[in-house]
């Protein structure tokens, strides 16, 4: 996947990536930078904002590292073509970790 100059993950994103371990949240989708349904949907996502780096999904809307906004979280909607600010990493998974939790998980009989 090609990345704009000077981008880098945010070491929290890439520790959580290195061990697989996310909370379990059914309404979000993460992406793996490597697969070829990630450079697909890439696609779509540099074609409203090319300097955006997207990282997981919900629906038609994908959460994006932004190179130009030093890494913070954006949301870019590829239907409407906008793109929404958002907040740092950190603020954002700490939010997805507490909507997680949220979810009732019901044993397998």
């Amino acid at each position: 996947m090609h990345y704009p100059p000077g981008f880098a993950y945010p070491d929290r994103f890439v520790s959580l990536a290195q061990s697989g371990k996310y909370l379990y949240n059914p309404a979000v989708e993460f992406l793996d930078a490597d697969t070829e349904y990630a450079h697909r949907l890439l696609q779509f996502v540099t074609d409203v904002n090319p300097a955006c780096i997207p990282f997981a999904k919900v629906d038609d809307r994908f959460f994006c590292f932004d190179a130009n906004l030093n890494g913070r979280i954006v949301v870019v909607d590829i239907v409407d073509r906008s793109t929404d600010n958002l907040s740092d990493f950190e603020p954002w998974f700490l939010e997805y970790e507490k909507e997680a939790h949220s979810f009732q998980r019901h044993p397998v009989a």
